[in-house]
């Protein structure tokens, strides 16, 4: 499936620019910056609810599994551009 972006007054021959390909490459990047900011800075929130644990070992298990696939896809992005 390919994924269309509608920007007017640019023609197909945008996307098709390598430079641009690698900047959109790069934008998971910037999603996982934020979340390890957001986990940073409130990770350390005290909470009574019985279920705050197990949600945290989970936000936590979710960061490290998209810190490992973040190198993977480093990796794939060093072998294309590179």
């Amino acid at each position: 499936m390919d994924a269309f972006f509608f920007l007017p007054g640019m023609g197909n021959e945008f996307l098709s620019n390598p430079r641009v390909q690698m900047i959109f490459s790069f934008l998971p990047f910037g999603s996982l910056v934020g979340a390890f900011g957001w986990f940073t800075k409130y990770g350390g929130l005290k909470s009574d609810d019985p279920d705050f644990p197990e949600a945290r070992q989970a936000v936590k298990m979710a960061l490290i599994l998209w810190i490992i696939l973040s190198v993977v896809h480093a990796a794939v992005l060093a072998k294309i551009f590179l």
